[in-house]
C-alpha cells in the first residue's frame, strides 16, 4: 500500500452501537440482616454489608469500600430470584425509564445441554403482566452512575436500604423532608446531577429504615452524603447520560421486534414511584439540586486507580 493509507487502530473497528450495554459492572448492596442477639457486636465486615460488583473474568466477588457516583439516570425493571428444589433460579429483565410506555421482557435462563438459553415468561407493560410474577420476583430501580475515581459508568440496584440512604442524603443539604423525596426524578437535569459519595461508613437500622434500638432484627445502611455535578464541569455526564438513553431505546425496540408484536398503546397510569399520599407530594415530587458548601473531604480512596482526586466532585 502507498503512504496514502494509515495504519488501522482499535478506534476504527466496527462495533454495534445503541444495543451495547454501556454500562459494565453492577453494583449490588447487601445489608448483612443480623438477629437481634448478635446485632450489638455486629460489624459489616462480619456479616459480608456493603456494595460488591462480581467480576466474570476473575470469577470472584469483589468488595468496594468507597466510591463517588453520579447519577446520570434512574431505569426500572424486574428482577428475583426463586428457589427451586435444590437451586434458584435468576430472573432478569432490560431496563425502561417509565414501566408505563416502555416495555419489559421478563427471562430467566434454562440449561439444555451444555447450552443456557434465554426463556422469556413475559413481555408488555408491567402493570400488565406483574400479577402473574413468581413470588419472589417484582418491580426493581436500578442507579446508572459515572463512578469517578475509576471513570466508568455501573448500574447500582436500589435496595431499600440504599433508597433510604440516598434520600437521607439528599435531604440534609437541601433542608428537605425525608418522606417527600421522590427519586424517580433524580436525574431529570441535563446540567445538574446528583452526586454521592461512599465512604465505607454504615448505621444500624430496623427493616423500615429507622435507627434501630437494640429490638428485632438490625441491618446496616450505607452513610452517603450528596452533592452536585454539573454538566459544565463533567461533560462526560450528559455524554453517558445520552448513551444510556440511546441503549434504552434501542432494547425497546427489540423487545417488541423479538415478540414479534405492533408496539400497544400503554394504559395511562401513575408511576409506581408517584403513588404518594397527597400530603407527601411536592410540586414534581423532588428538591432541586442545589449548591452545598461540604466540610473538608478524606483522603483520597484506595478504590481509585490513577484518578484525579480535582476530577472529583466532592
Amino acid at each position: 500500500m502507498t503512504s496514502d493509507f494509515e495504519q488501522p487502530t482499535a478506534q476504527d473497528v466496527p462495533t454495534r452501537t445503541g444495543t451495547d450495554v454501556p454500562w459494565k459492572k453492577r453494583f449490588d448492596y447487601k445489608s448483612g440482616k443480623t438477629p437481634q442477639g448478635f446485632a450489638d457486636d455486629a460489624i459489616p465486615e462480619k456479616v459480608n454489608a456493603g456494595f460488591s460488583y462480581y467480576d466474570k473474568e476473575a470469577g470472584t466477588k469483589f468488595q468496594i469500600g468507597n466510591f463517588t457516583a453520579s447519577i446520570v439516570a434512574i431505569t426500572f425493571g424486574v428482577s428475583g430470584t426463586v428457589p427451586d428444589g435444590k437451586y434458584y433460579v435468576n430472573y432478569f429483565s432490560n431496563l425502561v425509564f417509565d414501566t408505563r410506555t416502555q416495555p419489559i421482557e421478563v427471562f430467566h435462563f434454562v440449561k439444555s445441554g451444555e447450552e443456557w438459553k434465554k426463556h422469556v415468561i413475559a413481555t408488555g407493560f408491567y402493570n400488565d403482566f406483574k400479577d402473574s410474577l413468581p413470588d419472589g420476583v417484582g418491580y426493581c430501580k436500578v442507579l446508572i452512575c459515572w463512578i469517578h475515581e475509576t471513570q466508568e459508568l455501573v448500574s447500582i440496584n436500589v435496595s431499600s436500604q440504599v433508597e433510604t440512604a440516598l434520600k437521607e442524603a439528599i435531604a440534609e443539604p437541601t433542608a428537605s423532608s425525608v418522606s417527600k423525596i421522590n427519586i424517580f426524578e433524580i436525574a431529570k437535569s441535563d446540567a445538574r446531577f446528583w452526586a454521592v459519595k461512599f465512604t465505607g461508613q454504615f448505621s444500624k437500622r430496623t427493616r423500615d429504615g429507622k435507627a434501630w434500638q437494640g429490638q428485632g432484627d438490625m441491618f446496616f445502611n450505607p452513610t452517603l452524603v450528596a452533592k452536585v455535578a454539573t454538566a459544565e464541569k463533567f461533560p462526560v455526564l450528559l455524554e453517558m447520560k445520552q448513551a444510556v438513553k440511546e441503549y434504552i431505546e434501542a432494547s425497546e425496540e427489540m423487545v417488541w421486534k423479538a415478540a414479534k408484536t405492533e408496539k400497544p398503546t400503554p394504559t395511562p397510569l401513575p408511576h409506581p414511584d408517584t403513588v404518594l399520599p397527597s400530603s407527601q407530594r411536592t410540586g414534581n415530587g423532588f428538591a432541586d439540586p442545589i449548591a452545598v458548601d461540604f466540610p473538608t473531604q478524606a483522603p483520597p480512596i484506595s478504590y481509585e486507580q490513577g484518578a484525579n482526586i480535582d476530577d472529583i466532585p466532592f
